[in-house]
């Protein structure tokens, strides 16, 4: 090894003899040509690397006396210019990425025994007759040039991406039935242009970052393989299918649809009966309306995400029967009201509707609703994030009992709170108890956001409602402070700038009284909950032992 020894030349004497030698490497050296009169003297040399140089072009003498060369690496360095002939007829792989090629001048013709060409990062504009005949020629890599057509030697996915493609012929992978992955992204292509059809095992299909205007998807019937198809980032309007009543014979797969980052302003009923579909996602579209003919015909369909568009209401998806949906995502959109819309989806176990603009939910939603996954029973978790439903106190408290008792639970936080948590929990308050005394905390109590006048004040603790009752010690506190979240507020403690009693007193004689208490700014200090138990009392000397303080106002 001769590498990392910043060699601007190497002379020739050192190397004398040396047969013997089978690989070498010159890595990380100044070099700006091939040594080759010191190459003359490793005759049995397999592998050479020149990565990390200064090389400028390849002569067709520099290995004219490695004829054994079979493995050549050159990347990372300046060569512009490769003569024809250059390269000894045995080689099997040839490294050439970031460079500085425009052409490859028909060097690597004759080189029927290549078996990998690394080629990516380089300024090609074509390879049309550049590749040899290799029986033995298996993996391309082509990426990052400025290739404007799909060379006829398609059969490696590797060379394709990341060029300027602007077009693809019908017929570009006839000959490539047993192809399994395409990835053609990142280029200017218009259109598919039915391409994927003659590709029987193709499995995964990438026509992303592309500027596709539309999509027929009669060209996926008959690949029953296929198990992902993206389409995404593309400037799709419109999607159709030609023919409905064959699509049930063609499809014999399952697979997901990105169409995320497109034009899409309706659906027009594209997937119909694509029977095996399980999985779509439509992000960030212009889509208004779901029609319930959609989506009609997709037994399979687990996932659905229609979130960041413009969608207005999901009414229609209750006319559609979606036997095996399980995630629902249709969040940032401008739906305004729930109703029976999941009613046909009987095992739906996430529903995410976080922003948008819900005011008012049926506790008819999930009424034909049971969570299923691998047959296993479990909730249905209905996310409802930033909704103006979620500043509504008595609407959503309610709500989040009726879902409960159907075996569903509201989720998400509320932008009309203070402290950062959901309003709605299955275990919502945290009672600690404080070491050495008799003295317990309570945490996790919402806090909503309240005016600075008597006049504007708003409800500052909007799911704390208790029935009047006695607590008779602190054993009790923990059944009592859950009932009472969980019942209906009807006299919310107040903020305002007239009182300054912060305490709400629990003991034999004192019931729970919502009181009236400061807004300054900070909030306050904490409220304290005190109980009092008698025989408590006799034990201690210090009365405030049995406190319960709620801190976390």
């Amino acid at each position: 090894m001769i590498a990392s020894l910043s060699f601007i030349s190497i002379p020739e004497r050192p190397f004398r003899d040396m047969s013997s030698v089978v690989i070498l490497s010159f890595s990380d050296n100044e070099l700006d040509e091939i040594p080759k009169h010191a190459l003359s003297h490793f005759p049995n040399v397999s592998t050479l690397d020149f990565a990390k140089g200064k090389i400028n072009f390849i002569s067709r003498d520099d290995f004219k006396k490695n004829q054994d060369l079979r493995h050549l690496i050159l990347v990372n360095n300046n060569i512009s210019r490769i003569d024809c002939d250059a390269f000894p007829n045995k080689l099997r792989q040839i490294h050439l990425a970031h460079n500085r090629i425009n052409s490859l001048n028909g060097t690597l013709k004759e080189l029927e025994s290549l078996e990998s060409l690394f080629v990516n990062n380089n300024n090609i504009s074509s390879l049309e007759g550049e590749l040899p005949n290799s029986p033995f020629l298996r993996f391309i890599l082509a990426q990052h040039n400025e290739l404007e057509k799909v060379p006829k030697l398609a059969t490696y996915p590797e060379m394709l991406a990341f060029n300027q493609i602007e077009s693809i012929n019908s017929d570009e992978f006839k000959d490539c039935r047993s192809l399994e992955d395409i990835d053609i992204s990142n280029n200017n292509l218009k259109s598919t242009n039915g391409s994927m059809k003659s590709v029987m095992e193709l499995r995964i299909s990438n026509y992303s970052y592309n500027k596709i205007k539309a999509f027929n998807l009669d060209e996926i019937k008959g690949l029953k393989f296929l198990k992902t198809l993206d389409l995404s980032h593309n400037e799709i309007e419109y999607l159709y299918q030609e023919d409905y009543s064959e699509i049930h014979d063609k499809f014999h797969f399952t697979f997901e649809f990105h169409l995320e980052y497109n034009n899409l302003k309706s659906l027009n009923s594209a997937f119909k009966g694509i029977n095996s579909l399980r999985s779509i996602i439509l992000t960030h579209n212009k889509l208004e309306i779901l029609s319930s003919e959609d989506f009609s015909g997709l037994p399979n369909l687990e996932t659905l995400d229609v979130s960041h568009n413009v969608i207005v209401t999901l009414e229609q998806l209750a006319m559609t029967f979606l036997p095996n949906m399980k995630t629902l995502r249709a969040s940032d959109n401008n739906i305004t009201s729930l109703d029976k819309d999941f009613h046909n989806m009987p095992t739906l176990c996430q529903a995410h509707l976080n922003n948008n603009q819900i005011t008012s939910v049926s506790y008819e939603l999930v009424s034909n609703t049971q969570c299923t996954n691998l047959g296993v029973a479990g909730k249905l978790e209905v996310w409802l994030e930033n909704n103006p439903i979620m500043c509504d106190s008595n609407t959503y408290t309610e709500l989040c009992s009726q879902l409960a008792r159907r075996n569903s639970r509201l989720r998400g936080k509320s932008q009309c709170y203070e402290n950062d948590m959901e309003v709605c929990l299955d275990d919502p308050i945290d009672i600690i108890n404080v070491e050495n005394s008799n003295s317990y905390k309570i945490h996790h109590i919402p806090i909503m956001k309240a005016g600075g006048t008597p006049s504007t004040t708003k409800q500052r603790i909007a799911t704390l409602t208790p029935t009047p009752q006695t607590i008779a010690n602190p054993n009790q506190m923990m059944a009592t402070i859950q009932t009472m979240y969980a019942q209906a507020m009807t006299k919310p403690l107040i903020i305002d700038t007239n009182n300054n009693n912060n305490n709400i007193i629990f003991n034999n004689n004192t019931l729970w009284k919502p009181e009236v208490i400061t807004q300054p700014t900070p909030l306050p200090e904490p409220t304290i909950l005190t109980v009092q138990d008698p025989m408590m009392s006799k034990r201690n000397t210090k009365e405030d032992n049995n406190d319960i303080k709620l801190d976390s106002l």
